[in-house]
């Protein structure tokens, strides 16, 4: 025959202005939880319920792909400027620096991929890539810099 185990259990309140030993373990019979004590904390830990904890989002990941020698040239509209990768490949931006603090950074602003660089003297290439799945958006983040190209190089 089997045993049953019963542990300490009351109602939200009650769970509240108890202070457990260390260790101990009792249930909100309010809220179908259980709290785990320390021997100081009244109320002890409260215990997450599966539902109550949030999904994590899958993260989007770019498929392996090679670049290929077809590239659209991206005219830049300003700073924090976005771009939609028409197709999988890398958004891919080469510029030097002005003055003494130049930098470019490119954000996937799908996933939180960065790529990117801060100068901090003048007259430096700065050359960045991030690759980007059909439809993400890309940002790019710019100042004290010159471009000599913003391409997207699509893959094969």
């Amino acid at each position: 025959m089997s045993r049953q185990i019963q542990i300490r259990r009351g109602n939200a309140a009650e769970n509240d202005a108890f202070t457990g030993a260390i260790g101990e373990v009792t249930m909100d019979t309010t809220n179908n939880t259980l709290r785990v004590h320390d021997g100081i904390t009244a109320g002890g830990t409260k215990l997450a319920k599966q539902s109550e904890i949030p999904t994590i989002p899958e993260i989007p990941t770019v498929p392996p792909c090679v670049p290929s020698d077809t590239y659209d040239t991206v005219t830049l509209t300003g700073n924090g400027m976005q771009y939609s990768a028409p197709e999988n490949g890398w958004f891919t931006v080469r510029a030097r620096s002005t003055a003494t603090h130049g930098y470019v950074f490119l954000t996937n602003e799908n996933n939180g991929i960065n790529s990117g660089y801060n100068i901090y003297s003048g007259n430096f290439v700065i050359i960045c890539n991030i690759p980007a799945s059909k439809g993400q958006i890309i940002r790019i983040d710019y100042d004290n810099v010159t471009f000599d190209f913003v391409r997207f190089v699509h893959a094969k």
